[in-house]
C-alpha cells in the first residue's frame, strides 16, 4: 500500500468569545446521496494537552488567484474581537492507487479498457487518461486525484419557478461512487453555487475547453476527521469542484481524494490571528483572498460578510498551480462568506479565504517551476483536442514549435522515427552545430497525443 502524506494545518475549534464567531466542529451528514437537511452539530471537544509538544508555525502565506485578483470588490467586514486559539498541523494520507481504484473510477464514468499512461518528465506524478467519445477522465496514479471534461453541451436555461434539479445531489452520488470518505455537512458553508465563470478558477486546460453557457457549478468543502474523531477539518478551496448543465448532465469535474488525516502537532496560540484582525486585512485587500465567486469579475461589487457565517478551516497553499497538490501545504485559514451585488445590481456571493497565522509566521513560497511535468502536458493535451494548436499532434511540427525562437530556428533538420511513439531529430544551426533530439509522444500508444522534447531543452 503506498500513501502520500502532506503537512495540513487547521485550527481547533477552541472558543471564541460570545460576539465573535465560532468555528463548527464534526459535521454530522456522511457523504451520501440524500443529505440531511438540518443535522446537529457535535459539541466543540479541546483535544489533549498531550497530544504532541506546542511548536511555533512557519507556513506558506496564501497566493492570489489571478483569475480573480482583478476583481473590483468593497467589502463591509465587522471587526469583532476573538479570543485566542490553537492550530493543528494534520497528516494528510492519500488514496492508494491500485487495480481496485483504477477499475473503480473507470466504473463511475463508464469507461472502459485500460486508459493511456502519460508522460511524467522530472519525476511528477503521471496520468491516467480514458479518451472516451462520452467525455475524457483523467486519474493521477500517485495521489488518485480525478478530473473529467464532459462534451461541450449546453441545455439552456433552467426552467423558472421552484427547482427541479439539485446538481449538488448528483455531485455526491458520483463522489460516493468514487469511493470518498469525506463528509459534507448541509449547511451554508459546505457548498458553492455559480456560473460557468466559477469553475474557471481551477485551471484544468490551458486554453478555454468549455463555450460560455449556462451551466451551474457546484464546489463542496469537505470535512475529514480523525480516526479518533475527536477533531477535524474542512478543505475551503476547489477539491471537490462540478460543472452540470441545467439538465444534469456533467460537464466538468475536479475531485481531489484523502482518505484521512491525523494529528502531527500543535501550534502556540500567540501565532494565530484573531478573527477581528482577520476581518480587518480581509477588507485591506478583498481581491487577494478571494476564492470562489458566483458571477464574473467584470465589474464592481459591494459585498457583506455576516460575522455568524465565519469560520476556520483550511485551504491549499504553494508556489505551484498544479493540477494536484501533492507538493502543496495545507495552512489554516479563516473562511469568510460575502453576499451583496454588482454595480448594475446582479445578486452576487463570494467565499473568501485569510491566513489565519499572523503574518510574521508566514514564509514566501518557493519560485515556481516552469519545467516540463506530467501536468503541463495533460493541460496542453486536453487544449489541442479542444482545438488548440492542433499540430502538436505532428511530430515535425512540434518539433519546429520547439525550434522557434531559439538559435537554431532557422536550422535544418530531418526526423526520423525509431518506434511509433519515438522520433529523433538532427537538428543542424545557422553556424554549423548539430544537435540530436528526441521527441516522444506524451501518451504512448494514443493516435492523437501530442509529441514533446523528452530531454533537458539544449
Amino acid at each position: 500500500m503506498r500513501s502520500f502524506a502532506a503537512l495540513g494545518l487547521v485550527g481547533l475549534f477552541i472558543a471564541c468569545t460570545s460576539g465573535a464567531p465560532v468555528p463548527d466542529s464534526s459535521p454530522t451528514a456522511v457523504a451520501t446521496a440524500a443529505r440531511a437537511p438540518s443535522p446537529t452539530a457535535s459539541p466543540t471537544i479541546t483535544p489533549e494537552p498531550t497530544l504532541a509538544p506546542r511548536q511555533i508555525p512557519h507556513v506558506p502565506a496564501l497566493q492570489p488567484n489571478p483569475f480573480l485578483e482583478r476583481a473590483q470588490i468593497t467589502i463591509d467586514a465587522e471587526e469583532r474581537p476573538g479570543q485566542p486559539w490553537e492550530a493543528t498541523a494534520f497528516v494528510v494520507t492519500r488514496s492508494t492507487v491500485d487495480s481496485a481504484y483504477r477499475a473503480q473510477v473507470a466504473k463511475a464514468f463508464a469507461v472502459s479498457g485500460d486508459g493511456f499512461v502519460g508522460a511524467a518528465p522530472d519525476g511528477t506524478a503521471p496520468w491516467r487518461v480514458w479518451f472516451d467519445v462520452k467525455g475524457i477522465v483523467a486519474m493521477n496514479e500517485r495521489t488518485g486525484d480525478v478530473l473529467f471534461l464532459g462534451p461541450n453541451t449546453d441545455d439552456g436555461t433552467a426552467p423558472s419557478g421552484p427547482a427541479v434539479h439539485d446538481p449538488g445531489q448528483d455531485q455526491i452520488k458520483l463522489l460516493t461512487r468514487l469511493g470518498t470518505v469525506a463528509q459534507f455537512d448541509y449547511t451554508l458553508l459546505s457548498e458553492f453555487h455559480g456560473g460557468d465563470t466559477t469553475a474557471s478558477v481551477e485551471q484544468v486546460v490551458d486554453g478555454s475547453w468549455l463555450l460560455p453557457g449556462t451551466r451551474t457549478t457546484v464546489a463542496f468543502f469537505p470535512w475529514y476527521g480523525t480516526p479518533d474523531r475527536r477533531n477535524g477539518t474542512a478543505i475551503y478551496g476547489t477539491d471537490e469542484l462540478s460543472l452540470f448543465t441545467a439538465g444534469g448532465q456533467l460537464a466538468e469535474l475536479v475531485h481531489r481524494p484523502i482518505v484521512g488525516v491525523s494529528v502531527q502537532a500543535v501550534y502556540d496560540i500567540s501565532s494565530t490571528l484573531l478573527y477581528g484582525e482577520a476581518a480587518r486585512e480581509l477588507k485591506t485587500a478583498p481581491s487577494r483572498y478571494l476564492r470562489l465567486l458566483s458571477v464574473p469579475p467584470t465589474e464592481a461589487m459591494a459585498l457583506h460578510v455576516d460575522p455568524a457565517d465565519a469560520r476556520l478551516g483550511h485551504a491549499w497553499a504553494g508556489a505551484r498551480r498544479a493540477l494536484t497538490h501533492e507538493d502543496d501545504t495545507l495552512v489554516p485559514v479563516w473562511v469568510f462568506y460575502a453576499t451583496g451585488t454588482t454595480a448594475s445590481g446582479k445578486p452576487v456571493s463570494a467565499i473568501f479565504t485569510v491566513d489565519a497565522i499572523r503574518p510574521e509566521y508566514r514564509v514566501a513560497p518557493t519560485s515556481s517551476t516552469l519545467n516540463l511535468t506530467a501536468d503541463s502536458l495533460l493541460r496542453t493535451q486536453l487544449a489541442v483536442l479542444a482545438g488548440h494548436r492542433p499540430g502538436l499532434m505532428n511530430a515535425e511540427e512540434a518539433l519546429r514549435d520547439e525550434l522557434v525562437g531559439l538559435a537554431c530556428g532557422s536550422g535544418t533538420y530531418t526526423l526520423s522515427k525509431s518506434d511509433a511513439d519515438t522520433a529523433i531529430a538532427t537538428v543542424t544551426c545557422p553556424g554549423g552545430r548539430t544537435m540530436s533530439l528526441t521527441l516522444r509522444r506524451a501518451f504512448p500508444g494514443f493516435e492523437r497525443s501530442i509529441w514533446y522534447l523528452s530531454e533537458t531543452r539544449k
